[in-house]
């Protein structure tokens, strides 16, 4: 690959979202650092290129080895050099430290990364394709007015954070109920039940076919800061308060547009409400343990402990208590883990006299279903 003297250069390593900031924060690092900005990217988001207009860009795949040692080398946008736009790979990852403790947003990662003032504008992508007529016989569309979109994946948290696929089926059963033609885009094997409705799409299909449709569906993701500018109207779903905080459209960008999006932020609150609790005790202090804390705090609802088998390196407001310890009596104790519930469940069950539920159970005892309307 050719690196011209007369550029600094810049690689997202991961997802679209953070590429979408980082090209909009372009102006703002040229004029901060005197330099002009070249990109280089990953095959697969070559597309995010061509909608901000970029046509000198470079792409490539760097190896983890290969992403650590330029992080090591080049601390900033350099003349000649190759910079690597993601927090961990400078300052011992401080920067993505203060983001997963909540103590930054998702915009403020990238300001601090590239040393910008706060304030900072993002601009937004300006071209987007119309469907083409290939893509409309494929995936059997009369009516490009008559259909929603739905994007049931998030690939930025955990995935056990993405809503159950019984959440999906039952906006599919809304939408068909509508005479509404329902169309999913998903890869992971996880809404295999939802492969009906689901059509293979490129990204640049996908962008098409979501500034066309009537009406996009999602998780919060990468994909929703590239469409949110211009489609009819987009219904975003974030699983927790912590999430929402964290990555919310209306911080990164403006009101102004997001004049046809719908913000909804599930309440993990109200849904333990819902189904009669008054408190509770958190099981599992990973990331995603750590977000329903942090929701939970933020809507005054009761955490009594937290139940870790690391409990000696948690640090924490409540009391924590490892598997094997007498654990004290509670409304419910929620498992934020995705693998071995039922084995947690009978385990815990003989601990306490309150239930034991897993957050799936949680997200269908949610209103979210009930927020969502159609246009």
């Amino acid at each position: 690959m050719f690196i011209d003297n007369k550029y600094a250069y810049v690689f997202s390593p991961y997802g679209i979202g953070d590429l979408v900031i980082v090209r909009g924060l372009k102006k703002s690092i040229e004029e901060t650092y005197k330099v002009s900005i070249r990109f280089i990217v990953k095959p697969a988001h070559e597309f995010v290129m061509e909608m901000f207009g970029e046509k000198e860009y470079l792409t490539c795949i760097y190896s983890e080895a290969e992403l650590k040692i330029m992080g090591e080398e080049v601390s900033e946008p350099t003349i000649g050099k190759v910079f690597v736009a993601h927090p961990s790979y400078h300052n011992n990852g401080s920067i993505n430290v203060d983001f997963l403790e909540h103590r930054i947003t998702f915009r403020s990662v990238f300001t601090k990364l590239f040393k910008l003032p706060d304030i900072s504008k993002v601009e937004l992508p300006y071209f987007f394709p119309k469907v083409k007529e290939e893509f409309q016989k494929r995936a059997r569309i009369e009516r490009m007015d008559n259909t929603v979109l739905l994007l049931p994946e998030m690939k930025s948290a955990s995935q056990y954070e993405n809503l159950p696929v019984i959440f999906f089926i039952e906006v599919i059963n809304k939408i068909k109920a509508e005479g509404l033609q329902p169309i999913v885009n998903c890869t992971d094997d996880t809404y295999e039940e939802l492969k009906p409705y689901s059509v293979e799409m490129t990204l640049e299909e996908l962008v098409s076919f979501a500034c066309e449709c009537r009406q996009v569906i999602s998780m919060r993701s990468g994909i929703c800061d590239l469409i949110f500018s211009r489609i009819n109207r987009l219904d975003i779903i974030y699983p927790n308060q912590a999430f929402w905080k964290l990555f919310n459209l209306r911080e990164i960008y403006c009101e102004d547009s997001l004049i046809n999006s719908k913000e909804h932020v599930l309440s993990v609150s109200r849904a333990l409400k819902n189904m009669g609790y008054d408190s509770c005790a958190i099981y599992g202090y990973g990331n995603v343990g750590k977000r329903i804390h942090y929701s939970l705090n933020a809507e005054r609802f009761p955490v009594s402990y937290i139940v870790d088998c690391n409990k000696k390196e948690i640090k924490s407001s409540v009391d924590v208590y490892g598997m094997n310890d007498e654990l004290p009596d509670v409304d419910v104790i929620l498992i934020t883990l995705s693998h071995e519930i039922n084995d947690i469940k009978i385990k815990i069950s003989r601990k306490i006299s309150g239930s034991v539920i897993d957050l799936h159970e949680l997200l269908m005892n949610s209103d979210i279903l009930q927020e969502i309307s159609f246009i």
